[in-house]
């Protein structure tokens, strides 16, 4: 039996919107870090893939906005510096929505471009499994997620009964993530 080389890329979607620090929703700075460290420590669990060149890391953040903080990189002290230095990007009184989708399709951006870079192999041999990996509080009350014509299938993301819905929510942010226009 042979056994395949199998690569990945994990990229890690990191929620720093209000909502993650401000008590009102139930966030607080402390849990906002603890989901950074929990990101670090599934990096330490994978440092000998990715030095041996088999896993890359990325991770995208969003709030009103998206943006990527981190690119597919297989450099473990690159990697771990680059999460070490993410602090919460704005004073705790800016107020900001919580655009998932944005930071979902940053990500698919991500893993596209990952795609000309690094696992050269992994590419042509159809050998790259994705992984995606979203740390949020899954409060996305904004317009684009919200409104009816959103285009996602299942019920409203937006009910009133956040812990109810948060089976809901994650459905159809992969909902979002496997859009007909990937």
């Amino acid at each position: 039996t042979t056994v395949q080389t199998c690569y990945k890329d994990v990229v890690f979607v990191l929620d720093d919107s209000t909502s993650m620090i401000d008590g009102e929703f139930c966030g607080r700075q402390e849990d906002f870090q603890r989901g950074v460290d929990f990101v670090l420590n599934v990096v330490d669990g994978m440092k000998d893939e990715i030095d041996e060149g088999y896993v890359r890391v990325g991770a995208v953040r969003f709030a009103t906005r998206a943006s990527e903080f981190l690119p597919l990189t297989n450099g473990y002290a690159d990697i771990t510096r680059a999460l070490k230095s993410y602090k919460y990007p704005r004073k705790y009184n800016e107020a900001t929505e919580s655009n998932m989708h944005l930071g979902l399709d940053l990500a698919r951006q991500t893993f596209k471009d990952g795609e000309n870079t690094g696992h050269r192999d992994a590419f042509f041999n159809h050998n790259r499994h994705l992984h995606l990996v979203v740390l949020s509080d899954f409060n996305l009350e904004s317009e684009a997620i919200c409104s009816d014509d959103n285009g996602l299938t299942g019920s409203s993301p937006c009910a009133t009964d956040h812990d109810q819905d948060t089976a809901v929510r994650v459905n159809n942010a992969i909902n979002v993530f496997r859009s007909p226009s990937s």
